[in-house]
């Protein structure tokens, strides 16, 4: 397709402009390529690939999550994109009510648990991401969840800061991270899940004479656990 003088190839990737363009062509969305100094290549797409189901194959028993990547989406063109947890020391999920975040949540931490030196920690208000899919495994034990007992979080993050501080002081020379992991040293993924909703818990439960309020305690811990290479002690 040639352009209008003045026209840029931002003017066809638009979302408007590009619904505009597929609907006009009879296809379920384009993409545009640029093509010399007057010209743009459109492809047109059938179908939407997240228009049903989008698999995560689980990885093999055996491998390391230093070896593996985990699936995390797939690009407009149905194929899917990967992940090294190993590389990826934070991740942040975020969306609108009902948008997948669960859905996503549920997929990504599946392939993790299944490896052998990944270890899924963390806490969780709600229960429902954490907690219940891990009774009787070796996760559990390192998890916090529900309302009731908001000092158990606590309890719950200060174990995995100590943890943190433990593996920093046992870094290698000349290294400033670890990249290899095993069933008796394995990657902490750490889960916050709800944790603005712990936090608004936190701010009424009580706490003995002198001792910081429990919304401050909580958010000491999660600083530093955020600011740490958590590559270093925790994913």
């Amino acid at each position: 397709m040639r352009k209008i003088h003045g026209q840029l190839i931002e003017d066809f990737r638009a979302d408007e402009a590009s619904r505009r363009i597929a609907a006009a062509l009879g296809y379920d969305r384009i993409r545009v390529y640029p093509r010399g100094s007057e010209w743009v290549r459109i492809e047109l797409l059938i179908g939407d690939p997240l228009d049903g189901e989008v698999p995560a194959p689980l990885a093999g028993r055996g491998l390391s999550v230093s070896d593996v990547e985990i699936t995390i989406a797939r690009d407009e063109l149905g194929n899917p994109l990967r992940q090294s947890w190993v590389e990826g020391p934070h991740v942040c999920i975020q969306g609108a009510t009902r948008s997948g975040k669960s859905v996503w949540c549920y997929s990504a931490l599946a392939q993790l648990a299944r490896l052998d030196d990944v270890l899924i920690a963390g806490s969780d208000l709600s229960g429902l991401l954490l907690g219940r899919p891990y009774v009787g495994t070796r996760h559990h034990e390192w998890q916090a969840t529900g309302s009731a007992d908001v000092e158990a979080h606590r309890d719950l993050l200060v174990r995995l800061v100590a943890e943190m501080d433990t593996r920093i002081r046992n870094l290698p020379p000349r290294r400033d991270k670890f990249t290899r992991f095993h069933a008796g040293f394995p990657l902490i993924v750490v889960v916050l899940e709800e944790f603005a909703g712990l936090l608004r818990l936190a701010s009424t439960a009580p706490v003995e004479k002198g001792q910081p309020k429990m919304r401050e305690q909580l958010l000491a811990l999660y600083g530093r656990l955020v600011s740490e290479d958590t590559r270093r002690a925790c994913g």
